[in-house]
């Protein structure tokens, strides 16, 4: 029979509801001619429903703080904002004519659109809603990264084959800087030294030095060459080429170009994901997206999205978020990696005893953000029908669960800490009654953020293996 102090653990009394999971990455996709933008669940590998913007979208980018997505509407000369969490569109700002492009200061306050028709990039203030003055640039400007630092923002001028700088804190635009023919995508290094520009008439990519502000010299890629993504960790550059429906991965370090990856018709779009692992492609000629597993350097199945997608970002990895998982027994694998939500939907495990019984639940609790954190339990006790305890190690800790007071140590990125509950049915509950209940983790720094796993126990008059089974203390 089982100690009721051998493991460690808590659980949180409260009715379960219905609600779709959120996993830890989302893609989102702009479909230009459908008008739409596709979500798509990196965990699952599955598209979601369409969100209806303006007319032409192309350009995206997302919030450092993954709660909204901007969306540039080329057709209709304007940027819509959608709700992350419940993937909803907001009102849209106006900005230049025939917009193309976006980016997002690191500290989430301005946005910046390239309008491709007036030559000019249109500040946005994140927090008002509102659009600025325009920053006069080159010709045709396309594509915008902005510095690790925030003090730069670094834009392609398709027409002039230039990029220019803009000073973020005075609003002005520097002296252009040449490059290649008909610039499109660019990108900079994590270390903020160099960006990439992605010449799609000349078949190949610039860095540019941005210390010394010049131009290096230039990698031959695929043809007409789009988009550009860079990996965290600052090794390698996924170009985009448009024309012969592949990406080149460039070894930034060496400056060459290796083998190109096949994917879909017409690639355009690139993002990676946070952690690295995958390069997700939009391509659109085929009205799908190719991941890239970057470790392999090959493509897997193609998603389908909207027709002709153009733009694509992913939301970030959050500095607070907590990541609850939840076994039935010690036996059980864990549910609930990576899923997070406020319900326990698709992270539930279920347990039956008859009536008198009880079993454990053992719950794993992850700091799944960027930085140190500790995280807070709360939750109900016992039933009239059910008694539930909570322990760490050898300590009952079920007070300080249902006062909502019980901490768990500070975790760094990546660290865990394992806890246990039991429940028991009371003698005499009927065989098919059932309690869920569900364990709430918030994050001490930003309460914002929380994850819930919910344990079930059912009495069941014919339960079986009892030697899995704990009498009622």
């Amino acid at each position: 029979m089982l100690s009721l102090a051998l493991a460690v653990g808590f659980l949180v009394a409260i009715p379960a509801g219905p609600a779709a999971a959120a996993t830890t990455n989302t893609a989102y996709v702009t479909n230009n001619v459908s008008n739409t933008v596709t979500p798509i669940d990196i965990a699952a590998g599955t598209a979601g429903t369409t969100i209806g913007v303006g007319t032409g979208p192309w350009g995206i980018a997302i919030t450092p703080d993954g709660k909204t997505a901007y969306v540039v509407n080329n057709g209709s000369a304007n940027v819509t904002p959608i709700n992350t969490a419940n993937n909803t569109a907001g009102t849209p700002i106006g900005v230049g004519s025939s917009p193309l492009d976006i980016a997002i200061t690191p500290d989430g306050k301005t946005a910046y659109v390239t309008n491709y028709g007036s030559n000019n990039v249109t500040p946005i203030d994140i927090a008002a809603g509102t659009a600025g003055t325009a920053i006069g640039v080159g010709t045709s400007p396309s594509g915008i990264a902005i510095t690790p630092d925030g003090k730069t923002a670094y834009v392609t001028n398709n027409n002039s084959n230039n990029v220019t700088p803009i000073d973020i804190a005075a609003g002005t635009a520097g002296t252009a800087i040449g490059v290649g023919s008909s610039p499109r995508g660019i990108a900079i290094t994590p270390d903020g030294k160099t960006a990439y520009v992605v010449n799609n008439g000349s078949d190949n990519v610039t860095p540019i030095d941005i210390a010394a502000g010049t131009a290096g010299t230039a990698i031959g890629v695929g043809t007409n060459p789009w988009g550009i993504a860079i990996t965290p960790d600052g090794k390698t550059a996924y170009v985009t080429n448009s024309g012969s429906d592949n990406v080149t991965p460039i070894d930034i370090a060496a400056g060459t170009a290796g083998t190109a990856i096949g994917v879909g018709s017409d690639p355009r779009g690139i993002a990676i994901t946070p952690d690295g692992k995958t390069a997700y492609v939009t391509n659109s000629g085929s009205d799908n997206v190719t991941p890239i597993d970057i470790a392999a350097g090959t493509a897997t199945t193609a998603i389908g999205v909207g027709s002709l997608p153009g733009g694509i970002a992913i939301t970030p990895v959050q500095p607070h978020q907590s990541d609850a998982l939840i076994r039935g027994g010690l036996a059980s694998a864990y549910r609930g990696d990576d899923i997070y939500n406020q319900t326990g939907t698709g992270q539930t495990f279920v347990r039956q005893a008859r009536s008198g019984f009880g079993d454990q639940f053992n719950v794993k609790i992850e700091n799944d953000g960027s930085v140190d954190d500790s995280f807070s339990v709360h939750g109900a006790g016992s039933s009239m029908k059910f008694k539930v305890t909570y322990w760490s190690g050898p300590f009952n800790v079920t007070p300080d669960v249902v006062f909502g007071t019980f901490q768990t140590d500070v975790l760094a990125p990546g660290e865990s800490q394992s806890l246990t509950a039991f429940i028991f049915a009371k003698r005499g509950v009927r065989s098919g009654t059932g309690m869920t209940d569900l364990v709430s983790a918030t994050s001490d720094a930003d309460p914002a953020f929380s994850d819930v796993v919910g344990a079930r126990l059912v009495v069941n008059k014919n339960a079986g293996d009892f030697n899995s089974q704990l009498p009622i203390p």
